[in-house]
C-alpha cells in the first residue's frame, strides 16, 4: 500500500536511464560497473524539473568526454512523459516533463478515493513525541530550540530522554 507518485515517476525516469546507458554501452565491448543512477530536483527551476550527472560519473570509467556521453545518452533515451532534454555545463543532463504526468497523477488520486494518502510505513514502530515549552515570560529566541535540541541529546545520552 502507498501511493507515490513523484517516487514513481523518479524510479520511471532512472529506469529509462538505466536503458539508455545500456544502450550507449551495447556499442562498446566493455564490461563496465554501473554506478546507481540518480535523478534530483535542480535548485534552479530553469535546468529542468529533474536533472542526473550520470555521464559525469561515467566518463570517468569510460575514459571519455561527459558532454559526448551525455549527448549519446540523450539520444537513447525515451520516456513519454519527457518532453524535453537538455546537456548543460561539463555533461549534466536536464529533464523538462510535459504536464501529462500531472493529469495522470489525478486521475490516480480520484481512483484511490478514500484510500489516497493511506499506508503501513511505520505501523508496528513506536515514535516519541516530544513537547519542548518556551519561556512564558519573554519572547521566544534561537536558543529556545538549541536548549530543547540540547537537552535532547543530552538526555539521551544520559538516559533521562
Amino acid at each position: 500500500m502507498g501511493f507515490n507518485p513523484v517516487g514513481q515517476l523518479e524510479a520511471e525516469l532512472i529506469s529509462a536511464l538505466e536503458a539508455a546507458l545500456d544502450k550507449v554501452l551495447e556499442d562498446q565491448a566493455q564490461n563496465i560497473d554501473k554506478p546507481e543512477i540518480e535523478v534530483e530536483v535542480p535548485r534552479e527551476k530553469e535546468h529542468g524539473d529533474y536533472a542526473t550527472n550520470l555521464a559525469m560519473v561515467m566518463a570517468g570509467r569510460l575514459s571519455t568526454n561527459p558532454r559526448k556521453l551525455a549527448e549519446d545518452l540523450v539520444e537513447a533515451f525515451e520516456h513519454e512523459l519527457v518532453s524535453k532534454l537538455e546537456i548543460a555545463g561539463p555533461g549534466f543532463i536536464n529533464f523538462y516533463l510535459k504536464n501529462d504526468w500531472l493529469y495522470q497523477t489525478i486521475g490516480q488520486v480520484i481512483s484511490a478515493g478514500e484510500d489516497y494518502g493511506q499506508t503501513d510505513k511505520g505501523k508496528g514502530e513506536k515514535v516519541q513525541i516530544e513537547f519542548v515549552s518556551t519561556n512564558p515570560t519573554g519572547p521566544l529566541h534561537v536558543g529556545h530550540s538549541r536548549g530543547a535540541v540540547g537537552w535532547r541529546c543530552f538526555g539521551q545520552y544520559f538516559g533521562a530522554g
